[in-house]
């Protein structure tokens, strides 16, 4: 017989009612519905000292419509999306000899543009009537240092141990390097002005060889016999 008196009663109710019933927003979420239920339903209860069994009832009639209504889509805060900032990422390779790649302006286009050599990372350039900031990525080949460019060769381990002459293959092509001790010891070569040209107020750059043992490569007939030597001493 509850269920029934519930249901009629449920029948009779409008929305706005049923809502003002359990204090409820136009908007309220389903969380904030199952919420108001409890608190007004708990504070209604027959069994609780001051209780009111018909407000009881009126409260689980509003529950259920409310319940039973088409929700509305929940409407999200959103907050203003900045403008994209103007800039142009490029390899750095682009940045030591020039080339063209992809600029993004503040409305979003990307629009192709050509990059000068010697372009620095934050550096600006014009694009239109629109300043872009260069990006310069990050390659585990060759990388970018202000105006310095960074790579990695293999060479011969004896090289390494005791210098000399070397070719050595780099992401710019082959160079020749003299190894003396001192550098085979740091592992590292400079070779200056052959890093990113001069632009602007940036001066030429440098660059950098780290040098690391080649895998597998033979060793030179000295280093042999000087480890068979230490072989048979330490014997």
């Amino acid at each position: 017989m509850r269920q029934n008196r519930a249901t009629m009663s449920a029948a009779k109710l409008t929305a706005d009612q049923a809502r003002a019933i359990l204090g409820l927003a136009t908007d309220a979420s389903p969380h904030a519905v199952i919420g108001a239920f409890r608190a007004a339903a708990k504070e209604a209860h027959p069994d609780r000292p001051g209780g009111d069994a018909a407000r009881f009832r009126d409260i689980l009639a509003a529950y259920r419509l409310v319940q039973s209504l088409p929700r509305l889509p929940a409407l999200i805060p959103s907050e203003p999306i900045p403008p994209a900032e103007p800039h142009v990422e490029i390899a750095p390779l682009t940045a030591l000899l020039g080339g063209e790649a992809d600029a993004v302006l503040a409305d979003g286009r990307r629009v192709r543009t050509r990059i000068p050599a010697g372009a620095r990372h934050g550096e600006a350039v014009s694009v239109g009537a629109e300043a872009v900031k260069v990006r310069i990525g990050a390659e585990v080949a060759i990388q970018v240092r202000g105006s310095d460019l960074w790579v990695t060769a293999e060479v011969a381990p004896g090289v390494l141990a005791e210098g000399g002459r070397a070719a050595v293959a780099t992401p710019l092509g082959e160079k020749v390097l003299w190894v003396s001790r001192k550098v085979a010891e740091r592992g590292l070569v400079r070779l200056e002005g052959q890093g990113l040209p001069a632009r602007g107020a940036h001066p030429q750059g440098s660059l950098f060889i780290r040098l690391v043992p080649e895998t597998g490569a033979p060793e030179s007939a000295a280093r042999e016999q000087l480890r068979r030597f230490a072989a048979a001493w330490a014997a």
